[in-house]
């Protein structure tokens, strides 16, 4: 049996909930629907820009900078060392 716990007033949020909705004009919900869509399609430009990285990396490797990705995740503690990268 549970010894203690918290009691919501569900009716009141409900209500407050429904005032707080009903200042949405249609406008604004067609709005937050289209940003909503945008942010959606940016998920597919994740691995684009993964792969992008990773080449970014290799560039950089090839030309004998092997630290790079350190560097750009600010994983070089040496300001030293850091500072011949940049």
């Amino acid at each position: 049996m549970k010894e203690h716990g918290i009691l919501v007033d569900y009716f009141g949020v409900a209500s407050h909930l429904k005032e707080a909705l009903a200042i949405f004009t249609d406008t604004d919900v067609q709005e937050l629907n289209d940003l909503s869509a945008y942010f959606r399609g940016l998920d597919k430009e994740i691995p684009v820009l993964e792969s992008r990285f990773r080449r970014l990396i290799h560039l950089f490797a090839d030309k004998g900078i092997i630290r790079f990705e350190a560097f750009l995740h600010q994983r070089i503690g040496d300001n030293e060392e850091e500072w011949e990268l940049v």
